[in-house]
């Protein structure tokens, strides 16, 4: 049996219904590959629906709307996540590297003096500066200076 286009608005309708209880169901137990089958397969009628005039309701019109934003940001992002609107990018990076020029002195230093010298640690979630061994800490300057 092969699958056909949806004849009427009345079809199409319960078909994409069905799609986006589907979906929700699975995104509910956790499992999203089945719920984003569902949403393609819901996103793929509702398109055919648009391209031949086939009258789609306001609820219809909703949820094109929102599965057809959702499909058209995962394209352009390359399904990456966006960032939280609070992370400060610039900070990031300003740690990040500290952290990597931190991290190639220590590992510039004799292996004796890595020994007793505590190697560096990269930044942690809440972003709070280098303290234990970074540039400005008195152990990394004794360190340096032998």
């Amino acid at each position: 049996m092969r699958r056909r286009a949806p004849d009427s608005a009345e079809y199409a309708r319960d078909l994409v219904v069905s799609c986006h209880r589907l979906s929700s169901y699975h995104a509910q137990a956790g499992d999203r590959a089945s719920a984003a089958a569902y949403v393609r397969r819901g996103l793929e009628i509702l398109r055919s629906m648009k391209a031949a005039g086939i009258y789609m309701d306001s609820a219809l019109e909703q949820v094109f709307r929102q599965w057809d934003g959702a499909s058209r940001a995962a394209e352009t992002s390359g399904y990456a996540s966006a960032a939280h609107p609070g992370a400060d990018a610039n900070l990031v990076m300003r740690l990040n590297l500290e952290y990597q020029k931190v991290k190639r002195a220590w590992q510039s230093l004799p292996w004796w003096r890595r020994l007793t010298t505590k190697e560096p640690e990269r930044p942690k979630g809440d972003l709070s500066p280098i303290t234990r061994c970074g540039p400005s800490s008195d152990r990394f300057r004794r360190a340096r200076s032998e």
